[in-house]
C-alpha cells in the first residue's frame, strides 16, 4: 500500500470526524428548539423502532438509485445523485437527535448548552463509526438507516405544541415569557 492511499483513506476519515457533527450543529442551531427536542425524543422512543421505519425508505432509496443510475446517462445521473445526496443530509440531521440522546445521556449535569451536549455526544458517535471495518460498514450504514426513520416518524406523527417549558429551554433573545415593550405609534 502506497503513502498517498493511506494519506487518502485519513483524510476521508477526518473528513467524515468533522463533517458529521457539524452537519448536526448546524442543522439544531438552525431549526426550532421544537424541531430538536422532537428529533431527540424520537431517538429516545427506541433504536429499533427508527431502524424500522427508516429501513424501507433506505432500501427503497437505494434500489432506486441503482436502477436509475444504470440507464440514466449525462445529466440525469447528476439528478439522481443530488437526489441521493439530499437523502443522506435529512438522514444525517435526523441522526442528530441520537447525537443529542447520547450527550444528555452521558451527561446529564451539562444543562448550560444544548449544543455542547450535542457535540459531545455526536464526536463520541463519530469515534464509533470510525471503528475500522465494524464501524464503516455496521454502525454508519446503521446510523444513516436510525436517522432516516427519526425523519420519516416525525413526517408521521404528531408534533405536541410548544409549552411554556419547551420555550424556556431556548435562551435566545425575545423566546422568553417576558412581555415585549410595546412601540409607541407617532
Amino acid at each position: 500500500m502506497l503513502i498517498s492511499t493511506v494519506l487518502m483513506w485519513l483524510l476521508i476519515a477526518l473528513g467524515i470526524a468533522v463533517a458529521l457533527p457539524s452537519i448536526w450543529l448546524v442543522a439544531e442551531a438552525m431549526a426550532t428548539p421544537e424541531t430538536t427536542r422532537w428529533r431527540r425524543d424520537r431517538a429516545a422512543a427506541g433504536i429499533l423502532r427508527n431502524l424500522f421505519f427508516g429501513l424501507l425508505p433506505a432500501v427503497a432509496a437505494f434500489l432506486s438509485a441503482a436502477g436509475l443510475l444504470r440507464v440514466a446517462r449525462g445529466a440525469a445521473g447528476i439528478f439522481v445523485l443530488v437526489g441521493v445526496g439530499l437523502l443522506l443530509v435529512w438522514a444525517l440531521i435526523g441522526a442528530g437527535g441520537l447525537a443529542r440522546l447520547v450527550g444528555e445521556r452521558l451527561w446529564p449535569d451539562d444543562t448550560q448548552s444544548p449544543l455542547r451536549t450535542t457535540a459531545r455526544g455526536g464526536m463520541l458517535l463519530v469515534g464509533c463509526c470510525l471503528l475500522p471495518v465494524f464501524g464503516w460498514f455496521g454502525l454508519l450504514p446503521l446510523l444513516l438507516v436510525a436517522g432516516l426513520g427519526i425523519q420519516v416518524r416525525g413526517l408521521f406523527t404528531r408534533r405536541q405544541p410548544p409549552t411554556a417549558t419547551m420555550r424556556a429551554d431556548h435562551d435566545g433573545p425575545g423566546n422568553d415569557d417576558t412581555p415585549l415593550p410595546e412601540e409607541s405609534i407617532g
